[in-house]
């Protein structure tokens, strides 16, 4: 008991002093952002055009945590390959927790997001002598690398490129935008 008698002058003054040592560059933000994505399914060659919605909280200027949405697109593929034609579609989202280290330079900020994601993907192919259909969910990891440049104190622009790995791998490029509050 003495100790934590002892102890609490220095909580309260060190919990007095938060507010004075507060990072100006912390707090809630929100992103929003459209992308490019590629599926690595071996039926598909194609890219598709999809959205992602972020949610995020930064202790200081060099780390932040993320909640992130990602549609990751709606991919179709059809072939004829002499009298066999195929049809091949994927779709799928992600739901994701990450750390964000940053690097704030000036009125730039490098990033990198690594995660854990729940996955939603659909997939099939259909041919003419047959066909498979795979629903997949999972868990898995993810991680982006981007850069932003911030425009006055509330927002930012951003560029980044993102892995996903779920039943397939999915890269995706992308332009966004983040009000920071």
């Amino acid at each position: 008991m003495k100790n934590v008698a002892a102890a609490m002058p220095w909580i309260v003054l060190l919990g007095l002093s938060a507010p004075a040592l507060a990072d100006s560059d912390n707090g809630l933000y929100l992103g929003f952002g459209l992308q490019e994505a590629e599926v690595g399914h071996s039926q598909i060659d194609d890219t598709a055009k999809s959205a992602h919605i972020n949610l995020g909280y930064r202790f200081n200027r060099f780390m932040a945590t993320e909640l992130g949405i990602y549609n990751l697109g709606d991919f179709s593929q059809s072939a004829i390959v002499g009298p066999v034609a195929a049809e091949a579609e994927y779709s799928g989202w992600v739901t994701g927790i990450a750390l964000v280290p940053r690097l704030p330079i000036w009125i730039f900020d490098l990033y990198a997001r690594g995660g854990v994601q729940y996955y939603d993907i659909k997939s099939e192919v259909v041919t003419t002598v047959g066909g498979k259909k795979d629903d997949d969910t999972g868990v898995n990891v993810y991680g982006s690398l981007g850069g932003a440049v911030n425009i006055g104190r509330h927002w930012s622009v951003y560029l980044e490129y993102s892995i996903f790995y779920t039943s397939e791998r999915v890269d995706t490029r992308g332009l966004g935008f983040r009000y920071h509050f």
